[in-house]
């Protein structure tokens, strides 16, 4: 088996250079198992699916940041955090 080079695609068909998908982990190899490898895509195809979303909603700046606190909720939208019982 070829060396593969650090800026070629992975083998993994992850669609990511070398570098930044299994060369990062010098033990990591590729998936050796097809259900696994199934269930990898179907994981990644539903956080694209998920980040879609969300950009379609938000637009494509910071995620809104949203949780409750006793009774009222807070939200950070950039720099700026609300704080409402509604």
């Amino acid at each position: 088996m070829a060396k593969i080079g650090r800026n070629q695609p992975c083998d993994c068909g992850s669609g990511l250079k070398y570098k930044k998908c299994h060369g990062k982990y010098p033990n990591a190899a590729p998936f050796r198992d097809a259900e696994h490898e199934r269930a990898f895509k179907q994981a990644m195809r539903k956080m694209e699916a998920e980040r879609a979303q969300r950009e379609k909603q938000q637009g494509l700046g910071k995620g809104i940041i949203s949780a409750p606190f006793n009774d009222h909720r807070i939200v950070a939208v950039g720099n700026t955090v609300y704080f409402s019982k509604n």
